[in-house]
């Protein structure tokens, strides 16, 4: 590992490369790129929080955080990089901003692209009022818009709210989210991974998935989770074991 200068002395939070030459990083308000000799600023969006950054190609970039919609409403964030320009969408974004009675704060925690398929992003919505959040999966397939995932959202019941930090897919009908929460708001049922098999969401019923921050894999029976305290699990496709 060698150190690169950096042209923001922002935190940065996200990585995404599709080759030596094209990689991208994330923070603050700032989107960077890497062209193989040095890190430039690719986009500045003056305000927001980004926080995770995945793609499927170089002209296929996205990017996930928090930030205000043109009219002011705090929402989920979501960029997008086509190769010529950035666009912008919003997901879990009721009305009313984050400073109002009442309000909602958003924000994506992490996303990740299915090449050829569908983008997957999850994360967390508050209640300015209540003060608890829940976890919420927004799905774009290949051929429309992002929409939230249908089992998670405003509709959700109290008790089975569960925030959301990581997600990762290996297709269509194989998603994982999990959080890195060990506890629902004193719930004695703490909240662990999601699975998503084409049709429906299902929490695992494995004690050891609380308190995952992070999952990768290469196919749908190798899949792995690291977590709080050292934790690495791995999924054979049947179960979830803990790595010595």
């Amino acid at each position: 590992w060698s150190a690169q200068p950096s042209p923001v002395s922002v935190d940065l939070t996200g990585v995404f490369g599709t080759s030596e030459s094209d990689v991208w990083a994330v923070g603050g308000s700032v989107i960077l790129h890497w062209n193989g000799v040095n890190w430039t600023i690719a986009h500045d969006r003056g305000a927001g929080l980004l926080r995770t950054v995945s793609g499927t190609s170089g002209s296929d970039v996205w990017v996930g955080g928090s930030g205000n919609e043109p009219d002011g409403d705090r929402a989920s964030l979501l960029l997008h990089w086509n190769g010529t320009s950035w666009t912008e969408s919003y997901i879990c974004n009721p009305e009313g901003n984050r400073f109002a009675s009442g309000g909602w704060m958003a924000s994506i925690s992490d996303l990740w692209a299915v090449p050829g398929g569908s983008a997957w992003a999850t994360g967390a919505c508050q209640s300015g009022a209540s003060f608890i959040a829940y976890g919420f999966i927004a799905q774009k397939p290949s051929d429309g818009p992002w929409s939230e995932t249908p089992g998670f959202g405003f509709g959700q019941p109290l008790g089975e709210r569960r925030p959301l930090y990581t997600i990762w897919s290996s297709g269509e009908n194989d998603v994982w989210a999990a959080s890195s929460s060990e506890t629902v708001f004193g719930a004695s049922t703490p909240p662990t991974m999601m699975h998503f098999d084409g049709a429906t969401w299902t929490a695992s019923p494995q004690d050891i998935t609380a308190g995952v921050q992070d999952l990768g894999g290469t196919s749908a029976s190798d899949v792995w989770a690291v977590g709080k305290a050292g934790k690495r699990l791995h999924f054979d496709g049947t179960a979830w074991t803990a790595s010595p």
